[in-house]
């Protein structure tokens, strides 16, 4: 899932606000970026990602792979729930308690003790700086531990959201 955020960040195809991914689910708050329509920014998002599951249990776990096959005709394998929800936000103020919410799941799911320690997630990236207490430092890579070149990943921290 956060290659996919990455990748859609980096073609210019989404402003990324936050993300968690839990073992079975994931919240995002984004916009799409005017050039692209939401519908096929959704369905990039989730074919690139469950493309990216399906090589990944096909390489080390055929057995719970099988466990996401489909009899239906236009695909193998089903990895998300059909008509997931969507919802539109419509301020910074509602912006803001989604992300907070968010960032708290996986606290309460009992992933981690405090929510900017919980490495799938962008609760660290809202950690304030001291010279810069308004722009999140973190990168994609960070949250995941990973080595390489940084992806700004919360490009637009309160940028392109409603007033």
């Amino acid at each position: 899932m956060l290659d996919s955020l990455t990748f859609m960040v980096q073609e210019n195809r989404i402003w990324l606000y936050g993300f968690v991914v839990l073992p079975n689910e994931f919240h995002l708050l984004w916009r799409k970026q005017p050039a692209w329509e939401l519908k096929n920014i959704r369905q990039m998002l989730l074919k690139f990602t469950a493309q990216q599951i399906k090589h990944r249990l096909k390489a080390v776990n055929r057995r719970e792979l099988e466990t996401y096959r489909t009899p239906k005709a236009d695909r193998q394998f089903q990895f998300w729930e059909r008509k997931s929800e969507v919802l539109v936000i419509a301020s910074l103020t509602e912006a803001q308690e989604k992300l907070n919410i968010m960032h708290q799941m996986p606290v309460i799911a009992g992933c981690c003790e405090r929510a900017e320690d919980y490495r799938f997630s962008s609760a660290a990236f809202y950690r304030k700086d001291p010279i810069n207490e308004t722009a999140p430092k973190a990168t994609i890579q960070q949250a995941q531990g990973a080595e390489g070149p940084d992806v700004p990943a919360l490009t637009h921290y309160n940028q392109h959201l409603p007033p």
